[in-house]
């Protein structure tokens, strides 16, 4: 009797790449943006074109109105705010922010699956840039050269807090295929990416972010589980975090290169047996409980690293109360892009050297109007009463605490990098189908194009 092979499905590339073309497109501007720091205007333009052009193939996507109208408002008003203040689009935030809209209306058109691949892909980029940042730090460590990394974003607070939305989304990968498993070896990477930073800011988000998802996680469950995630999820931090201050601290005690290599040897036996650490930590709750007691000494011993924190938190303390005072010039519409730093120049004593007033809503509260800022805290209140995931509802209370002292806001990457990984597509919102779908689409490659050519043109 003749036997019957069974043919295995052979994969499809071409087939793939139409199936995923804007989850494609979207990986790749998630990627070039994290070399962009604030905004490269120019590139963030074709990124915007290219996305854009990319949803012309859609046929549907569900826009959730409370979220679309607020930030297409806010990007208009940015942009009056430059035409008002320079005579121009191509100045200010509205040519960098405005890659917002369209990765909003990306994750809009997508359906789960393809959603579930991006964010797969998304978290292996971080992955992949821990590690590589990981890998500048240790060679110019042994070069002789110690600083806090801020590659590929180009600050270490900014990095910090990326790490911080990329760790979440890792949690969030709670599937049993091959992928989601080798991406979970990633974890003590991401954090010890994260501990090179020595961000405070972020290691503070990251720990409000963590008791909002144990607390949105304990519906339905006891208490003693609760506490079980929260021993087991601290024992690894302890452990990821404190690897990497080791790794920071290690090349300051002189040349003791062996200790280098036994701490990268170390954070290599991390990676491989990590899952193995967490179901040991699981089943070993007597010895996990008490070893979470750990974690405020790494952070104690993360804010002496930075001697400098308590100073700095001052200063911002500061910054805001200067910026609270400039709100009154004009209320509605704002001083204007980047004008903050001009008139706190002329403060005296007061002068922060810094572009930015380190709370992001009250910085766009001063330069582009309360109106604007307004327009950002109706998105804020609009993601909490909609249901998420608990990891997705942590990486975003971790993001707007940060931004409460800090300016990643205005990093294009880390507010795009939160849309694809916490947004949650087709759940609630308005269908749209058919010729709305591409009129959005052609009148956002429009608007990047002519952005781009006056760019290019120097208009």
């Amino acid at each position: 009797m003749a036997s019957t092979a069974v043919k295995t499905p052979r994969f499809d590339v071409v087939q793939f790449a139409n199936d995923n073309c804007v989850a494609l497109c979207t990986l790749l501007v998630i990627i070039a943006l994290s070399f962009t720091g604030v905004g490269n205007a120019q590139m963030v333009c074709v990124l915007g074109l290219m996305l854009c052009v990319a949803l012309l193939t859609r046929r549907s996507m569900k826009l959730d109105l409370w979220i679309f109208v607020p930030l297409l408002i806010y990007i208009v008003l940015s942009g009056y705010g430059s035409l008002r203040t320079y005579g121009t689009l191509t100045e200010g935030y509205v040519c960098v922010q405005a890659i917002l809209l369209a990765v909003y209306l990306a994750v809009a058109s997508m359906d789960e699956d393809e959603a579930r691949f991006l964010r797969r892909a998304s978290v292996a980029w971080i992955v992949l840039a821990a590690t590589i940042g990981i890998g500048i730090f240790v060679v110019a460590a042994f070069g002789g050269t110690v600083s806090r990394l801020g590659w590929p974003l180009g600050g270490a607070n900014a990095l910090g807090i990326f790490m911080v939305i990329g760790w979440f989304a890792l949690l969030g990968l709670k599937g049993d295929g091959m992928v989601d498993r080798i991406l979970r070896h990633g974890e003590p990477l991401v954090l010890v990416s994260l501990a090179l930073t020595l961000s405070l800011g972020s290691f503070g988000a990251l720990v409000i972010g963590l008791v909002v998802m144990l607390l949105y996680a304990k519906r339905g469950r006891t208490w003693g589980a609760v506490l079980a995630d929260a021993a087991v999820t601290i024992v690894k931090l302890v452990i990821g975090v404190g690897t990497g201050i080791c790794l920071y601290l290690v090349p300051s005690w002189g040349d003791l290169p062996p200790f280098n290599v036994v701490t990268l040897a170390y954070l290599v036996a991390l990676v491989a047996f990590w899952p193995r650490l967490e179901d040991f930590l699981r089943g070993h709750m007597r010895l996990t409980a008490p070893l979470a007691i750990l974690g405020p000494l790494v952070a104690v011993a993360a804010a002496l690293i930075r001697g400098s924190a308590p100073a700095t938190f001052l200063e911002r303390l500061d910054m805001i109360a200067n910026g609270i005072g400039y709100l009154g010039l004009n209320p509605l519409f704002g001083v204007g892009p980047y004008q903050w730093r001009v008139l706190n120049m002329m403060d005296g004593d007061l002068y922060f050297n810094t572009w930015h007033i380190h709370n992001s809503l009250l910085h766009v509260a001063v330069e582009l109007g309360v109106v604007a800022a307004l327009m950002l805290l109706v998105i804020v209140v609009r993601f909490f009463v909609k249901r998420r995931d608990p990891a997705q509802r942590g990486a975003f209370v971790a993001f707007i605490v940060h931004n409460m002292l800090d300016t990643s806001f205005f990093f294009p990457v880390t507010a795009s990098f939160l849309m694809v990984t916490a947004g949650s597509p087709r759940t609630t919102g308005v269908l749209l189908y058919g010729a709305p779908v591409k009129l959005l689409a052609v009148m956002g490659a429009l608007a990047f194009g002519a952005l781009a050519a006056c760019i290019a043109m120097g208009l």
